[in-house]
């Protein structure tokens, strides 16, 4: 039997499998989502068993596990992982990275849900930002037109130094 190659199919039925270890009521809002368990992907990498059953432990059967085989992302994720198994081995920092990968989605949940506090969705946000790299940055202030800070050191040959610290917010038109 040909296997299904439906990716649209073979999304959907990832995503209702995975949504059954997220919370009650969770409903999908974004394809920025993930579209399968991440810690397949590391099971598969550091080779904890037979391929088959590892994608048995996942709700996949063996056309679905034949089918994500297929799907590149995946096979990039797990080629990924294996080269980092191969340099660093595995450590307390890979298995926190497993551990973060999957409360990613419920992260996503907590943000996005209006029945969360605002300061915890405020947070989950800034944190997301942060480890995303997309927290403004001097450089990226300057590059946005923004004033970038300014510091003028002067230093007269002879005196003895003088520590003087002030700092003046000097606004200029046109």
């Amino acid at each position: 039997m040909e296997p299904n190659l439906d990716p649209t199919g073979l999304l959907e039925q990832m995503l209702s499998e995975q949504a059954a270890g997220l919370p009650a009521g969770y409903v999908k809002k974004s394809a920025a989502e993930m579209t399968y368990d991440p810690r397949l992907a590391y099971e598969l990498a550091l080779e904890m068993g037979e391929p088959l059953g590892i994608f048995a432990r996942y709700g996949f059967d063996e056309s679905a596990a034949r089918d994500m085989l297929k799907f590149k992302p995946f096979v990039a994720t797990i080629k990924k992982h294996k080269d980092e198994i191969l340099e660093h081995g595995v450590s307390f920092k890979m298995k926190a990275k497993i551990q973060a990968e999957d409360l990613l989605t419920h992260s996503y949940a907590l943000a996005v849900d209006p029945a969360t506090p605002a300061a915890v969705r405020s947070d989950l946000i800034k944190w997301t930002a942060k480890v995303a790299g997309l927290e403004p940055t001097p450089n990226k202030v300057a590059e946005a037109g923004g004033a970038a800070p300014f510091q003028l050191n002067i230093t007269f040959a002879g005196a003895a130094p003088a520590i003087v610290s002030a700092q003046r917010v000097i606004e200029g038109g046109e």
